[in-house]
């Protein structure tokens, strides 16, 4: 009697991009936040400070759009008073401020406080600083070439919020200094497969201008609208109320 041989025969599915055109990132509000920090030779977390984040004269809108976020964070995690507050210098500087905050946003780093090294406070107490960065070992790994709403949803909004305060409407992304910061943008940019980027940098001056450019996948267009969106109708209002660069 013949034997019939069988035999189990596995699909390999070769994942392509375009599986991932569905893929509908959610903002997380805490990675937002990271992409709008400024990390200018890096953060400077103060341990205990009031100050979450400053802003440049001409950044009053973007200043008010991180309120927001600092906001919908502090939702999130539950906080129902988190005392959030927005305050301009004469000089038209804008700082966020909340203490709460301010301690929950330095936790997303990864770092520790050294003991010989304080910053002196207006009202004359010494809290011990650092100067932080982030890296992309903070965001959730990306296991799989199909898109995963953990890993995916912090890269999607890590690079929101780098748009609202660094995107200008050519598409380019320009940030002064924080090398660290730039070589994080870069990866996460090809985290979300991009066709090409391009980092071009001044030489033989301060600060160092940094401008990444790169060729994005038609699925990452639209979300790239709506980040510049976000950020046009926030400095038009600014405009329409007369708050645009106030001092």
């Amino acid at each position: 009697m013949d034997e019939e041989m069988t035999s189990d025969t596995t699909q390999i599915r070769v994942i392509q991009h375009d599986d991932n055109d569905a893929f509908e990132p959610t903002l997380d509000p805490a990675f937002v936040l990271l992409g709008m920090v400024n990390e200018y030779s890096g953060r400077q977390a103060i341990e205990g400070g009031d100050i979450v984040e400053r802003f440049y004269a001409d950044e009053r809108p973007v200043a008010k759009l991180f309120a927001n976020y600092l906001l919908q964070y502090a939702t999130r995690l539950g906080i129902e008073s988190p005392g959030i507050s927005t305050s301009h210098a004469e000089t038209g500087h804008s700082s966020v401020e909340s203490r709460r905050m301010n301690d929950q946003l330095n936790a997303l780093y990864r770092f520790e406080y050294p003991d010989d090294r304080a910053a002196t406070m207006p009202d004359g107490q010494r809290l011990r600083f650092a100067h932080v960065s982030l890296g992309i070992d903070a965001f959730p790994q990306k296991r799989s070439m199909l898109y995963e709403p953990e890993a995916m949803n912090a890269r999607f909004s890590y690079l929101h919020g780098v748009l609202l305060r660094y995107g200008r409407d050519d598409g380019v992304i320009r940030i002064a200094n924080a090398s660290e910061k730039v070589t994080l943008v870069q990866q996460v940019l090809a985290d979300l497969d991009v066709h090409w980027i391009s980092h071009r940098y001044s030489v033989g001056g301060a600060p160092c201008c940094n401008e990444v450019s790169f060729g994005p996948r038609p699925r990452l267009v639209g979300f790239l609208d709506r980040a510049r969106a976000e950020r046009a109708e926030a400095f038009a209002a600014a405009v329409r109320h007369g708050t645009l660069g106030e001092s």
